[in-house]
């Protein structure tokens, strides 16, 4: 028989804590650590959530537009998908140590642009919604 508990509705909100950054090392690729650390929010982060929404809906919008006007509609190319994901990732980084440069917006897109393993490894950090919601 299963146990029976309750419980109230802050404890089942999983948007607010994936505001404070999770911290993690960057591996290389060569499966070395680098003592280089990574600052990432969660995927259901109300910013990056915000910035996919208002990305997505430009898309929408131009084609939309491009229809209404009887032209044909551009086709998304895997170029326009990557730049999508290096961005999304860039959005998710929010801080590091052990690298010289400091964080900036600009570095964090920098950074995911030359760098597809740290791309990766942020989005996955960022997608496992227990390195947030689980109390240390």
């Amino acid at each position: 028989m299963t146990k029976t508990t309750t419980m109230n509705l802050d404890q089942l909100n999983i948007i607010d804590p994936c505001e404070t950054p999770y911290s993690f090392e960057y591996i290389d690729e060569n499966d070395k650590p680098t003592g280089i650390m990574l600052s990432v929010v969660g995927s259901q982060s109300k910013d990056l959530m915000k910035w996919m929404s208002s990305e997505i809906n430009a898309r929408r919008r131009k084609d939309a537009m491009q229809e209404k006007r009887g032209k044909t509609v551009d086709i998304q190319t895997l170029e326009d998908d990557i730049d999508f994901s290096i961005e999304s990732a860039a959005c998710r980084l929010k801080g590091w140590s052990g690298i010289t440069q400091e964080w900036t917006p600009e570095n964090a897109l920098k950074l995911c642009t030359i760098n597809p393993v740290v791309r990766t490894q942020i989005v996955e950090q960022s997608n496992i919604l227990g390195n947030f919601t689980v109390k240390k």
